[in-house]
């Protein structure tokens, strides 16, 4: 049979021919990528270093009859313009006798530092504390709005004393970064609840949509949160942001596009995070079944979504097709073709590259109009291009064609510390395979990287190998601790694979295996 997949501005006919523990080699693509999401600011603004203090026992001290600038002025100690035992202010200038000619020493080890406190002068000089000219904390930082970041005076920034000679130090650039400041760039919220119309983003007032772009129909449907980051016609925030997903469902009826015209920077990711403890479900039940309507894609390098469920789109759950991209504990489930894909955008050079998906799930995703022939939990199909794609860290169950499908990738793909159980258990079509890890297609050529890889009970539909080459001609082994056990054939033509179950390990213990905290799998071997 013909099986036609659309990619942007691209149509492919992909012949369908059933191959024994390997299947279909007219296998879905797509067209995908994904990446990181804003960059944070650490603990920016709220810190005032050791110079930024300066002052402490300089200029408090009045010997006999001087003028003393409470913290850090000019001190006349016992006859003399002096700077009393106070001039090694903190890393400060060299200290003077009791009674030389000082006015404020040399700048010596305090002098014009950027790190401590931007240009001081000994005790008494001109301090720019904490915020000032610094980068240390807070102070030229180019971390987007400043909450707490470079707009504090500190200790020292504006104490003038009771006359001394601190101008207060320049507060610098120091800061301009967004409500919370903590995660660096913009901060924008969006909820259920949120009104794209008359919220404004903030966390009071959030919106509804991530980004909705609906170009092809309407070029002037240009909504959601990524407009607030990223502007039309004038690009994406330089420090990046984060649009933070408040906990709850949302329901919606098209696709979240975050288009190729939004770019990041390594230095400045944009974020698409689940707000701390919240599990926001993203519900995509509304759209119909085609092959044009993703839950979540993906095209702009650069971003990192985090922590999301997609479910029930009309197609793939997310896809990811820029480069640079993180998806990180996200969930998808029960959606009408791959539930996380990687592809390649057609009409956007060097995209599908250096992607990562990490610590993520994907299960009973089915494709009942092609009779369960696409449907994978993760995959990177029909492309000759995508280098450097990574899957690390994730699970795939119950799917309704195969766990991990690279049907005619032609770049290979590392797949580390992954597990793939029980494909087409509950919802085999006439089309599916059903295999745990399907590692090519179509006579490509592409020597994936495999590491600590397991698959088991993968045994329900056509093909049924826990690891299958499926006709690509390298040569491939994996290595660490592999295994595939009580599937159909366990596996065909792939090297360094055991065939006894680690520990205890049974599909049902590691589908039902809790994450440790930071996302990624616990040791098989102790289920």
């Amino acid at each position: 049979m013909l099986r036609r997949f659309l990619v942007p501005a691209l149509l492919c006919f992909i012949p369908f021919v059933v191959e024994g523990c390997g299947g279909q080699t007219g296998s879905s693509g797509g067209t995908g990528g994904a990446q990181n999401g804003g960059t944070t600011t650490a603990a920016g603004g709220t810190s005032t270093p050791s110079g930024g203090v300066a002052g402490g026992a300089g200029g408090t001290t009045t010997a006999t009859g001087g003028t003393t600038t409470a913290s850090g002025g000019s001190t006349t100690a016992s006859g003399g313009t002096t700077t009393a035992p106070g001039g090694s202010t903190t890393s400060g200038g060299t200290t003077a006798a009791t009674g030389g000619a000082r006015t404020g020493g040399r700048t010596g080890g305090g002098g014009t530092t950027t790190g401590s406190g931007g240009a001081t002068t000994a005790s008494g000089g001109t301090t720019t504390t904490s915020g000032g000219t610094t980068t240390a904390s807070g102070g030229a930082r180019a971390g987007g709005a400043t909450g707490r970041g470079g707009a504090t005076t500190g200790a020292g920034g504006t104490p003038a004393g009771t006359g001394g000679a601190r101008t207060g130090g320049t507060t610098g650039t120091g800061g301009t970064t967004a409500a919370g400041g903590s995660t660096g760039g913009l901060e924008v919220w969006i909820s259920p609840n949120g009104n794209d119309d008359t919220g404004t983003g903030t966390k009071e007032s959030p919106l509804f949509s991530i980004c909705w772009d609906d170009g092809d129909a309407d070029p002037e449907i240009k909504k959601g949160a990524c407009y607030k980051i990223c502007p039309v016609g004038v690009g994406c925030n330089p420090a990046g942001g984060t649009i933070w997903v408040m906990d709850g469902t949302y329901k919606y009826k098209v696709t979240q596009k975050i288009g190729s015209k939004k770019p990041a920077t390594a230095n400045g990711m944009v974020k698409v995070f689940a707000e701390p403890g919240a599990k926001p479900v993203l519900d995509f039940g509304a759209m119909a079944v085609d092959e044009e309507n993703r839950g979540i894609q993906l095209g702009a390098d650069y971003w990192h979504i985090k922590g999301l469920t997609v479910i029930n789109a009309g197609d793939n759950g997310i896809i990811a097709m820029g480069s640079n991209e993180i998806i990180e504990q996200c969930i998808a489930h029960d959606n009408n073709d791959t539930g996380i894909q990687i592809g390649v955008n057609s009409d956007a050079a060097g995209s599908g590259r250096n992607n990562l998906v990490l610590n993520c799930d994907s299960y009973h995703n089915i494709d009942e109009a092609t009779n369960g022939e696409n449907a994978d939990g993760f995959g990177a199909k029909e492309s000759e291009g995508g280098t450097g794609n990574i899957f690390r860290g994730c699970r795939a169950w119950d799917n309704a064609d195969d766990g991990f499908d690279f049907y005619a990738w032609a770049a290979p793909v590392t797949v580390e510390n992954c597990w793939a159980m029980s494909q087409s258990k509950s919802n085999a079509g006439s089309k599916s395979d059903g295999n745990g890890f399907k590692l090519g297609g179509d006579d490509v050529s592409a020597t994936h990287i495999l590491k600590s890889l397991f698959a088991t009970d993968n045994k329900y539909a056509s093909s049924n190998c826990g690891f299958t080459n499926n006709n690509n001609p390298a040569s491939m082994t994996c290595t660490g601790n592999c295994a595939a056990w009580d599937n159909g054939t366990n596996t065909k033509n792939i090297g360094g694979i055991a065939t006894t179950a680690p520990g205890g390990a049974t599909a049902a213990k590691m589908i039902a295996a809790q994450r440790n905290a930071d996302g990624s799998l616990p040791d098989i071997g102790s289920l």
